[in-house]
C-alpha cells in the first residue's frame, strides 16, 4: 500500500497531493525533484518488479537501463533538466517551485492501493 502525502508551502500556500510508494499492482511511484526549477513530480518506476527480482551478486548495470526523468516544467521552457528521486523526509530541504522559499512542509493525507 502506498502513501498519499500533501506538500504545502507555508509562504505561498501552494499545495498538492502526491501518491507515492508501492500500490497493489506492484509498481513503485517515486517522487522526483528538479534541481533547476524545484518542481516536484511523480513517475512510475517501470523496473521495480525487475529490481525486486534482481539476483544478488549480478551486475545491475548490465541488466537494467537507468532511465532519466526529465522535468516537464523546464522542458516547457526549452531547458533540459534531469530530475532526482527524493524521499519524503527530505522535502523540507527544498525550495518551493512557485515562490522559491524553503518553506515546504509534508502532511500525511491517506493511503492508496
Amino acid at each position: 500500500m502506498g502513501d498519499i502525502i500533501n506538500i504545502n508551502c507555508k509562504n505561498c500556500n501552494d499545495n498538492e497531493d502526491y501518491f507515492i510508494g508501492m500500490g497493489m499492482s506492484g509498481q513503485l511511484t517515486n517522487l522526483y525533484h528538479c534541481p533547476k526549477c524545484n518542481y516536484l513530480d511523480l513517475e512510475l518506476d517501470q523496473d521495480t518488479e525487475n529490481f525486486l527480482n534482481h539476483k544478488i551478486g549480478s551486475d545491475f548495470s548490465t541488466e537494467f537501463d537507468i532511465k532519466n526523468i526529465y522535468c516537464s516544467e523546464c522542458k516547457s521552457s526549452n531547458i533540459v533538466s534531469v530530475m532526482n528521486v527524493i524521499e519524503e523526509k527530505d522535502i523540507p530541504k527544498y525550495n518551493c517551485h512557485k515562490c522559491g522559499e524553503k518553506q515546504l512542509e509534508v502532511f500525511p493525507a491517506g493511503d492508496w492501493d
